[in-house]
Formats: structure tokens, sequence, C-alpha cells
């Protein structure tokens, strides 16, 4: 019924795009689901109630805005009530026999599934989280068989479904229930808003603003993991959207900014407005994979069924293995060996070679030739001969023989080391299992950190491996990172590069082009300027007439002018006086001040420290990890695919702006910045000015939008643009902004729908290129998430080996999900003792089996094993706390025997108790911790690191989370202990350090103790240690809740190593026994890491005591500086002045000496009087120029500057300036003088002086006088100038041939041509009287004439007879 579902949730729509045919829509939609709910009543309860509810959130809309009658609202709320109804019935039925008995769990487990889990969403629909849902479970068959493969796969699916649905289900349901109270599986976020989304990495990418954040330290809380299932919806859930967490930065979530990933469709919801937004703790993207996964098993395609689903104990050997196969077991023994293509290729170059040279080896060759299949007891060479004891030569024959393999590694037995030989037994023999498959090895891991620590012990014999995943903390695995081999190796086939560049471009067009659309669409809501005219006329948002208006305008940035910069006194008041309409301009406008004051730098305060600010540093190292693994698994693999511009809400892309709100304010700060330092003037004014035009912006923004049709009367109508005041210019703006969101809204639908298939066919080609770059490793590596998400090209790639570590912390589905139809081995190695599967849901984990993993149900079920039976780990004191108690048959390798005691301490084990009441839910993460603990645990840290261990060798490992931060926060106070690693226990599965400190933390007066009960958590947390391990905790409450720790008391007991006090031993004064209670008596007892008694050992150095208190560290005190005065001397002596253990160096201790000039001076002792520089004053003689002159008595006349002036006039009569320089330019011919120069001007007439320096040459006089021309007329002209006609500008004085005088000037030639005007006996037509140039009439040249025509005022003309009229005329002449 996915038909019914999709016309629901289009009603949807049709209520937000077209509410004028929703009412025939759902008129016909109710109808249709009333029939068939008529005649299939048990398909309408199950599923048409979520499909009803939307169509009823709908109509509720819909009536309340007048497009659909209560009518239609009844009729819905009638077929609801129906449905109920029906479905209460059926649930009791279902409950309940004939006789009213109810049923039995067993019956429910033996009834069939409802429906095909093939075709149910991985996603939750509203349905699934009503509160009368009652999903249909089955029990995992821990013991026994599944009837069929679809049998198998459906309780896996639906088990794993229900484990991240019901959370989210029951805090949804809570929050409808309306009660106070926390509900700890979901958190619930109000007044959620969604922001328009960015792409990031070639995905859609929301994000969404949570208010109130600041309340949360998000640098220390798990809320909002990268992963987490977010549910939004503003209609009490009836419609619900789904998302999950995608980008976590601290820095934007202390903002409440956090980047969400729809897996909803978002084309049908409506996404303005405030949500309720719900997180569910369960890591959404691990599910998501495993589920689709799951859904792509066929029925007859499950790998390995035999054993899987019919559990059969008969284990065969591996199908490509052939009977009487032999194997070369050589590289058992000897690491050096192996077949050269498997390990090592060019592709995979990284300019260094593995050794591959067989040693001619006796031993090792007998072991070059074994009969694979035989028993161990007959043709198979002891374990001795290959470097192994019996039971890992048990287990690796199991792992070589049997399709499916299980080895049980107990805590440090080496099943790291036992699968590293495995695999590499298995390259070498690759030519067995490659004939008909070649493919490579599968290695699948729980935890990244598990992987890599995998990986690199396979580089010591190939370098043919692909680590699959975005990223990795290890550098040595870091080169086998796929893209790097995919960018570095350059091998992948030219078709697919090509067609990878080529939808990566078409990818990269489509996305500018949505991003900036999507930046258009933020302006047009989220005001911060005035856009570009040119991008509106782009978009034909501005009709031609008022286009046409603009274009008129001559001049830049024509929309800001019309809006902000052409207001002018009378726009002024018509703004001041619609001020007080709009009431959000005073209230929500911060002023120019406010704002610039805010965005200057506050300087930090170092007194107002209280300490938390180290918060997000101590967060980091708890979540990393977890946060690091989550998108190593799911993350963006490809790096260069993400967008550089990953920034949140309103960054806008390069839209033109003409005005924008953001470089005022800058260009302000700037401005008044200047004036407050240089106290500029021009500044302020500009400052004022800008000031002036932001609070015009700031008043456009506020002004409210006015009804479309009001807006498109006045636009039509509009002939003249600036006849408009300010108000209704920005609502004219406004409107328009308004269409081009329509538009924009339009082309980003048609955009994205082009995106999507784009972004498909990129996977796809994604997956060939690294399907390319798997198919050429010898190992391929990934965590069983990543497996989950590479299904597909794991189906291609068809591994016949697989290889599964960490086995036993490994829901089924996921191994499940990690083979494919053609894996024909596979290997798990784990320890179903130690830490389990992980479920979300307490009780489908313990009710349901889902916690048990394919590992351990495997064993349950009879199916053949091996146990690693010697551990090399631990010192024996501290492996009897698990033998026998969780491991019977657990034996300790003779290597333990020799590990070194503890120093500072008199037991290697110890348990220290106490009674003392831990905090309760001490942070966000629902954690516990106890101070007391945490004291006593870094007071014992700081002991150990005196005694002289370094920080590496020393773990502290606490359950909970809440203690973690709490210890890295004393651990800052303690400066010894820095560099120790802190860590919770389940993150420290499968490492060890020397040195375990473990905090239980649990001690209250409610007597719980959580899963401090559960044995494999106590198996991990007790494991850990090589040399020793001390605990603190409550054993009494311990021991009431948990026969584990009864049992371990007991051994604890029996040694003397447990007790309400520690017992410290001074290694130096080994009778000094000191006891602690509490971290305090630490720095009291052994301050220095010894005892209270002083050192005082002689120092190597100077004999000296040591004046410390006892220490355990620099025993040999070479390390030391002694503090003491230095008692040596000098020759003279007297004392160093110096301390101890510093160098004496020269004595500086003054004295007076006789220097050899016999002058007394006071210096240094260790100056030597010879080379004293006296600087006594004396008189010398100079040698050259025999000035007596003054000098330090060190100084030699010969190079010594004579001070005196020099004495000599020089020719022009000034006194020389330099001093004496008798050795150098004696006769003064390089010497210029600077003096101003007493001579006249040349050719001066007048006795002007020169106005040059001494030594230049004088130039002609320039100083202008008055001078008389030829002409007679006076000139201004300079002093040494003759006075010519050439220079006069006055008139000409000369009289012409006709006796006028000439018009020209002086300095011009007289013409010919007298222009004076004269009567001419010629007249015009109308019998005028005309006058002409004077050289026309005398050479008699006749004009040709034309009447006259009338003119006001004419100067020239006359008329010839007796005229009344007020006018003058005159002729026009033309054609000379």
């Amino acid at each position: 019924m996915k038909f019914v579902d999709r016309l629901a949730m289009h009603s949807v729509k049709i209520k937000i795009d077209y509410p004028e045919r929703a009412k025939s829509f759902l008129t016909d939609l109710l109808t249709f689901i009333t029939a068939i709910t008529n005649v299939m009543i048990t398909i309408a309860i199950d599923k048409f109630p979520t499909s009803i509810d939307i169509i009823h959130s709908s109509l509720s809309v819909l009536t309340s805005q007048g497009w659909v009658s209560d009518n239609l609202v009844s009729k819905c709320e009638q077929l609801q009530e129906r449905l109920k109804e029906e479905a209460r019935k059926w649930e009791f039925q279902q409950k309940y026999d004939d006789k009213g008995k109810k049923r039995m769990r067993i019956d429910m487990d033996q009834l069939g599934p409802p429906d095909d889990f093939r075709e149910l969403p991985v996603l939750p629909c509203a349905r699934d989280l009503s509160h009368n849902q009652h999903p249909f479970l089955r029990k995992n068959i821990v013991e026994g068989k599944y009837r069929d493969g679809n049998h198998y796969l459906d309780i896996q699916f639906r088990l794993l479904r229900e484990d991240f649905v019901r959370p989210l289900r029951n805090g949804i349901n809570f929050f409808r229930s309306d009660t106070r109270k926390k509900y700890s599986d979901v958190k619930i976020y109000r007044r959620v808003t969604i922001s328009n989304p960015s792409m990031v990495g070639h995905k859609e990418c929301h994000f969404v603003q949570i208010s109130n954040m600041n309340r949360v330290r998000m640098d220390v809380s798990k809320r909002l993991l990268y992963g987490n299932l977010l549910c939004f919806s503003k209609d009490n859930f009836t419609t619900i959207i789904l998302g999950s967490v995608a980008d976590r930065d601290i820095d934007r979530l202390k903002k409440g900014i956090l980047g969400v990933e729809f897996e909803s469709d978002t084309e049908i919801h409506d996404l303005s407005g405030e949500f309720v937004m719900v997180e569910s703790r369960a890591y959404f993207m691990a599910y998501k994979h495993v589920l689709k996964a799951l859904q792509e098993i066929p029925d007859d395609g499950l790998p390995l069924a035999p054993y899987i689903v019919h559990v059969e104990q008969n284990i065969k050997p591996p199908e490509y293995l052939p009977n009487g196969q032999r194997y070369d077991l050589r590289v058992i023994k000897n690491p050096r060996i192996m077949v050269y293509p498997k390990a090592y290729t060019a592709q995979f170059d990284f300019d260094e070679q593995l050794d591959t040279v067989e040693p001619d080896d006796g031993e090792v060759m007998n072991l070059s030739n074994i009969l694979i299949e035989e028993p161990l007891h007959q043709k198979w060479p002891t374990s001795q001969q290959f470097g192994l004891d019996d039971s890992q030569l048990r287990a690796l024959r199991s792992a070589l023989t049997r399709q499916l393999a299980i080895i049980q590694g107990p805590p440090g037995s080496g099943k790291t080391f036992l699968g590293l030989k495995i695999v590499h037994t298995l390259l070498h023999n690759s030519h067995v299992w490659e004939r008909d498959n070649p493919s490579p090895i599968l290695v699948v891991c729980f935890t990244n950190h598990a992987l890599d620590q995998f990986l690199e012990g396979m580089t010591r014999y190939t370098n043919r491996i692909v680590r699959v995943g975005s990223r990795t903390k290890s550098d040595v695995i870091a080169r086998y990172q796929i893209n790097f081999l995919v960018r570095s190796t350059g091998w992948v086939p030219a078709i697919i590069r090509e067609r990878i560049s080529r939808v990566k471009e078409e990818l990269v067009n489509l996305e500018g082009k949505i991003k900036t659309l999507r930046a258009v669409l933020d302006e047009c809501n989220v005001y911060t300027g005035i856009l570009s005219l040119q991008l509106l006329l782009c978009e034909n948002v501005i009709p031609h007439h008022i286009r046409d208006q603009f274009d008129r305008e001559n001049c830049d940035r024509k929309l800001a002018v019309w809006l902000v910069y052409s207001v002018d006194h009378q726009q002024a008041v018509v703004t001041t006086s619609r001020k007080r309409k709009h009431s959000n301009y005073s209230n929500n406008s911060k002023s120019t001040i406010e704002i610039i004051q805010e965005e200057k730098p506050i300087k930090p305060n170092a007194n107002n420290n209280d300490g938390d600010d180290d918060g997000e540093e101590i967060g980091e190292e708890l979540l990393e990890m977890e946060e690091r693994d989550r998108i190593l698994d799911v993350g963006d693999d490809d790096d260069d695919d993400k967008n550089d511009d990953d920034a949140p809400m309103l960054m806008l892309s390069d839209i033109e702006y003409e005005m924008r709100d953001m470089y005022l304010v800058n260009g302000m700060a700037e401005l008044l910045q200047i004036y407050e330092q240089e106290y500029n003037e021009v500044a302020l004014l500009v400052y004022n000015m800008l000031a002036g035009l932001r609070e015009i912006l700031l008043y456009g923004f506020s002004v409210p939008e006015m009804p479309t049709t009001e807006m498109q009367v006045i636009e039509d109508n509009l002939q003249d643009i600036w006849v408009l005041d300010l108000v209704t210019r920005w609502q004219m703006y406004k409107y328009w902004l308004r269409k081009l969101e329509n538009k924009a809204k339009i082309t980003i639908k048609v955009l994205n729908e082009e995106h999507k298939p784009k972004a498909r066919t990129m996977n796809e080609v994604k997956d060939q290129e690294y399907l390319h770059c798997m198919r050429n490793a010898s190992i391929v590596g990934m965590t069983t998430t990543g497996a989950a998400r590479y299904s597909r090209v794991l189906k291609d790639l068809a591994p016949a080996i697989v290889v599964v570590e960490e086995a036993a912390e490994i829901l089924e589905a996921h191994i499940i999900t990690s083979l494919t139809t053609k894996c024909q081995h596979l290997i798990m190695i784990g320890d179903h003792q130690q830490l389990k599967p992980s479920a979300t849901v307490y009780e489908l984990a313990t009710k349901f089996g889902l916690e048990t993993s394919l590992f351990e149900r495997m064993i349950k079920n009879g199916l053949a094993y091996e146990t690693l039976e010697y551990q090399h780990r631990m010192r024996p004191s501290i492996s009897r706390l698990l033998v026998p108690a969780i491991y019977p048959r657990l034996k300790d390798h003779p290597s333990v025997n020799t590990f070194p005691s503890i120093k500072g301490l008199t037991k290697d084990v110890f348990f220290i108790t106490h009674e003392i009441n831990e905090k309760a839910e001490a942070d966000d993460n629902k954690s516990h911790e106890n101070l007391y603990e945490a004291e006593l645990v870094m007071g014992l840290c700081r002991h150990l690191m005196l005694q002289g261990y370094s920080p590496d060798e020393v773990t502290i490992l606490t359950p909970y989370s809440g203690q973690f931060f709490l210890l890295r926060k004393l651990q800052r106070q303690q400066a010894v202990c820095t560099a120790v690693r802190i860590c919770v226990v389940d993150n420290f599965q499968g490492e060890e350090n020397n040195i375990i400190l473990l905090s239980l933390v649990r001690s209250n007066v409610e007597g719980k103790v959580g899963f401090l009960s559960t044995e494999n958590r106590v198996c991990v947390a007790l494991s850990r240690a090589k040399y020793g391990l001390y605990i603190t905790g409550n054993i009494k409450l311990l021991c009431k809740k948990s026969d584990l720790w009864k049992k371990i008391a007991d051994d604890l007991a029996s040694r003397e190593c447990i007790g309400n006090s520690l017992t410290l031993q001074c290694n130096n004064h080994p009778e000094q026994l000191m006891t602690v209670t509490c971290g305090n008596d630490f720095s009291i007892k052994s301050p220095e890491g010894g005892c209270q008694q002083m050192c005082s050992k002689p120092l190597p150095r100077c004999n000296h005591l040591c004046p410390l208190m006892c220490h355990m560290y620099n025993l040999n005190h070479d390390q030391y500086n002694c503090q003491e005065p230095c008692l040596k001397m000098c020759d003279l002596k007297h004392q160093c002045r110096k301390n101890c253990w510093e160098e004496c160096g020269l004595c500086l201790v003054k004295v007076e000496k006789k220097l050899p000039c016999d002058h007394i001076h006071t210096m240094h002792c260790y100056i030597t009087p010879e080379y004293y520089r006296c600087d006594t004053i004396v008189e010398k003689e100079m040698p050259d120029c025999q000035h007596k002159v003054k000098m330090a008595c060190h100084e030699d006349p010969t190079t010594f500057p004579c001070p005196e002036k020099c004495d000599f006039r020089l020719d022009c009569g000034h006194m020389c300036l330099w001093l004496c320089h008798s050795t150098r330019d004696q006769e003064h011919l390089e010497y210029e003088c600077y003096k101003k120069c007493t001579r006249i001007n040349a050719e001066c007439t007048q006795q002007h002086p020169c106005m040059k320096r001494c030594y230049e040459d004088c130039d002609k006089c320039t100083v202008d006088i008055k001078k008389v021309l030829p002409c007679q007329h006076i000139k201004d002209m300079p002093c040494s100038g003759t006075p010519t006609v050439e220079f006069c500008d006055g008139p000409c004085i000369k009289k012409l041939s006709c006796g006028h005088p000439c018009k020209l000037r002086c300095k011009d030639e007289c013409t010919d041509k007298c222009l004076e005007p004269v009567m001419s006996s010629t007249k015009c037509p109308k019998d005028h009287s005309i006058q002409l140039p004077c050289h026309l009439v005398n050479e008699g040249i006749k004009p040709k004439l034309f009447f006259c025509e009338q003119r006001e005022s004419s100067p020239r003309h006359e008329p010839s007879n007796t005229s009344t009229s007020q006018h003058h005329f005159f002729c026009l002449v033309s054609r000379w």
C-alpha cells in the first residue's frame, strides 16, 4: 500500500502549493481508502492509520483557511475511529486465544511474518512511531536452527530495525504524553528552524538552528554525534521528516547550528516555520547500510547457510580446497618468506620493496610441503617446529581447513598474532584458492583501531593492501587508504577516469547554479543588502516600462540611488511620519555603534578562569574516537568532492550587491578606529555619512511588504519611479524580490531533479573505481559498517575468504552483510566472554537475543571451535583474577613469570575498597563520577610517575564517561601526569599497558552497580594490565550484586591484596612502609615518590648532599642541579659567585690594575692589563698637521681624525667648512663651496645677485623688469633679454594703404585685406543700403543679394526708406 502512502503525502504538497484543488482530491482519496477498508480490513488496519492521520492534518489546515468543509473532516475522523476500533479487536485476538487466555511468547515466534521484510522501508514512517504500534518480532534463535534463509534474514532484519526505531517511538510518545519527566533514550529540541540546503560532497545538507544550545556543553556531550537519527515535526508528529547528523562542527554547534542530511523526501514537506526535533542516540548510519544490505540478500544467496542457518556441526573444508592439497607453511616459521606476486606489485610501490629471500634452512624447508588435511598428530610438524604453542597450532589448522573457522582468544592469548599468521599463510598459498575466483582476502573488523592495527601487521609481509574508509589515524596505513591509492597510483582505466571527470564537472556546474540560487533565496527572506539591478533585470523581474526608466539614469548602483541615496528632505519627512507604523524597526534593529562594539574583539581576562575552559580538550579525547569511527565508516570517502564552502545558513555566494549592511558596518568600524587613534575629522565626517546611509538601509529592511495584488497595480501604472515615497519604493523592491524568489524556487527544483541522477551516476562510477583498486590488492580491509555500505562493490569483488577480527563484538547482521554469495571460507576470531555486541534496546538485547553474536551462537550450537590456551600478557597474580572464574583452561605462558615488580608499592595487584558514594548522572550523558576515587587514582598515578615510569607505561581506565571527565580535569592539576592516557574501558578493548589504574566508580545507597555486574565488561577491565593492576571501588556492594566479584574478592583476600588502604614502600629505604587511603595521602607521605626521610646522598659532581626528600627519580643524581654556592676560587682567591651546578666561567670581580701606559683602572679580574684599552684622555700631536688634540690613551694619532677646523680661505673668499684634512685634498681641488653665490648674474643690467650655490656657474639674469620695445610699448621681460617687436602683444600702430588703422597685434604681420566696414553703393532688392568690408568695396566685387529678413535690434543695417516699423532689417549676402 505504498501507493496510498504516497497519495497521503501528496496531500501535504497540495495543501501547500494548490489549496484550491485540495477539496476534490481529498474527497476522492477518502472514498478510495474507505472502499479498500470495506473489503480488506486487516490490510487497512496495518497500512492506513498513518496515511489517514496525514490526511486529517491537511484537512484541519485547509478547513481553517476555508478551502474545505467540516463534513469532509468529519468523514475522515469517522474512518479514523473505525480503524482504531478494528485495530483493538485484532490486537486482542493476537494476544489472547479463543478462551481468553494470553498467548505464550513461543506462539508468536512460530507465526509467519505478516509481510515480506524486503518491502519494509528502512526508514521509520509515522505509523511505526505510533503508540499503538506493535511490530512483528521474533526471537533470534540462539540455540537451534532456522527454517530457511528467508526465516533467518527476516528475524535479523526486524530485530535490527526495531533496535533503532523503538527508542524514537518511545521518545515521541513520551513527548506526546506532555509529561515533564525526562526520557533518557531521546533528546527533545523545541523551536528548531531549517535553512535552505547547501551542497556538501554532492549531497544536500541543511543547516538547522537550535535554540538554547548555550545551556549544553557540547564539547563533552554525546548529543548530536555524527550519524545520530533526527526526527522533525511541527504537527505533534502526525507527519515526520527524518534526517541524520551530517556536520557537527563544535564552534557552530555552540551557536546552535547543526548540519543535517535529510533521509525523507523534503520536496513534499514544508520546511518553513518552527519544528520540534527529536534525537535518538542510535547510530542510524550503521543501521541504514546494514538493513539495506540485508534486504538485498536473496533467499538462496546466503553464504555458508548450512552452518549459519541450519547450524550443522560437521564443518567441511573450503570448496576451493581439493583432496590431497599441500601447503607451503614456511611463512609461519619465517615471515620473510613470501610468494613475490602477493608481497609486492609496482602499482602499490612506495619506494620500498619487501624482502622475499628464501633462506637455506633445513628445518624451515621441512615445512614447505604439508598435506593440509592430515590430522595434527600424524603428518603435521610439531608446534615447536612452527614456533607456536599447541593451542595456536590447532587453531591455525582449523582456520586453514574449515569452511567456518571459529577461534576464541582469551585476553593476551595472541588473537591478532595468530590472525596475521593465518592471513600470511593463505596469501603465500594463494594459488590454491584463486584458481576459480581470483580475489583478495577481505579483512573485517568492528572498530577502525582494530582494523588499522591488523593491517599494520600485514605491511611486514605485503604492500598489496587497500584500506577502505575515508581516513585513518595510522600514518603507516594512510598510504594504503583507497583514495590515496586512486589518486597516487594512476592505474585506474582511462575510461573510468574520464567518466568521473565528466560527471564531476557536470555536478560542480549544477551545484554552482543551485548554490547561487539558494543564496538569492536567502537574500529574499533575510535582508543583508540591496541586490544589483542587473540581477533583477536578467531574471525579467522588473517590467520593461520601469526598466526603461532605470536605463535613462546615468549613474552607477541605480537601485541603491533609488532606495537610499536619493532620499531628500520631503522623503525624510514622509519616513519620519511612518516610523511609528513600523515598530520592528526601532525594536529589533541594533544601532550602528552597538554592532561595531559587538564586533570589537574582547581581550581575554587572565584572572577570570574558572577551569571550565579545558572542557573542549577533555571532551574531545573521549568523543573523538566514537565520532571519528563513525565518519571513517560512512563518511564521504572522496575528499576532493567536498565543497570548501560548507559554511552554515545565510553564507551567500558571489552575488552582486549595490549596497550591503556588512560592508557599511566594517567601513564604519575602520573609520571609527582611525578617528579614535588620529582624531581625523574627515574620517568622522565620512563615518557620519555612512551611518546615515545605514539607518536608511535598516529602515528599508523593516518596511512591511504589501499584498501582491496591490503592488502589481502600482507596478503596472508606474510612469515615474522617482515620484514614489521611500516606503513605497522599498515595498516595490520587496515585491520584486518575491517574484525573484518564486522564479528561483522553480529553477532550483528543476536543477535538483537533474542533480539526483548525476549524483547516483557519480556514486556508481566511484564504486567502479574502487572495485578496480580492490581487485589489484591482496588484502582489502574495512569495518563492518563500511562493508555494509559497499555491499554492492563487495558483491562484484566476490572475495572467497573473509577474516573477521573482534567477531564476538559484532552484531550478527553486520557480519552477514560482509559476506557475498561467492564466500567459501569464513574465519572468525574473537572472544565471546569479553565485550558483547552493543544493542540500543535492552529488551531486544536480552530477551530477543540480539546481543548474541554469530560467533557465540555458533559455539552455543556445538559447532567446532578452537580456544587459545596460553596468555602472554598478564603476570600470574593478575591472570588469577580471570582463572578459573572466567577462563577455566587459560594458562600462563612461561614468559609472564619474569615480569618485573612495580616500584614503590608492596603489591603488584591491589583493590582499594571504600564506601564513599558516587555523584549520580554527573554529565549530560547520564553517567556517574566519584571524586574520592578520582583523587586516589591521580595520587597513585603521580606516585608511579615519580618512580621513574614513563607516561606511556601507565593507563587510567574507568567504565563511565562522567568519571573520565573528572579524571581529566584533575589530571591537569598534576604536571607529572599530563601525558598519561585516560580512557573509558569499552574504548580500550584489544589494547594493553604495563600498569593499569582502574576506577570502578559505583558506590551508592541504592545498591546499583550498573554494568559492573556484567561478566564480559569485568573481564575486559581486569585483563588489560601486564605488570601491575590497581583497582578502587566498593567491593562490598559489588559482591552483593555479582558472584564473579565475590570470587575475585575472595582470591584477593587470600593474597592480602584487598583493603581500604594501599601500602607504599620506599625503594631507597625498604624498611619505610606507608599506608595511603586517599589521594591527599600520597603528597603527604610520599611527596617525592620515596618516603619522608631526606635523601642526603652525595651528588656525583660536587659531593654536596642532596637536599631533596627521598625520591625515586634520577637516583644517580646526574640530572640534579646543585643549588649550593660554588666554593671554587680564581688565581687571586676570589670565590665563585654562581651556584654549584653552574660553570664558573671567568672571574667577574672588579679590581684595580696598572696598565702598561702607567694609568690605573678598575676592571674584571680575568682581564689582562696588556689587552685592556685605556680610556684616559690625554693630549697628543697629530703627525701630519701638528695640531694638539685630546684623545683616549689607547687611540693612535696616525689613524685618529683631527677634530680641528680647516683655516684655509677659498678663491671665492669663503672659508673651508671641513675639519682638518691635511691628508686629503690639501689644495681644495675637490672641495665644493655650498655658500650662497656673491657674484652678479651674467648679462645683468641692473646688478641682480646670483641665486645659486657658490660652486655652481652663474646663468643669465632671469629677473623680470620693464623694457621699452621698438614699437614704444612697455613690456615685462628678463633682465638679460633684448627688447624686440616679437614680444609685443599690443595693438598695431601702422595704417593700411586705404588709410584705416591695422586691426592686428604689434607682433603680427599686417594684411592687405582691410576689414573696416564701409557703406557700399550696391543696394539690396528692397533698396536697403548695406555695409561691406573695406577691401571688398575697393576691389569692386559685386555680391549676390537676396531679400532682407526681419531681426530685432540689428546693429549694422538700417532701412533705406522711411518706415514706421519698429524692426530693423539686414540683408543676406552670400556666394561672394
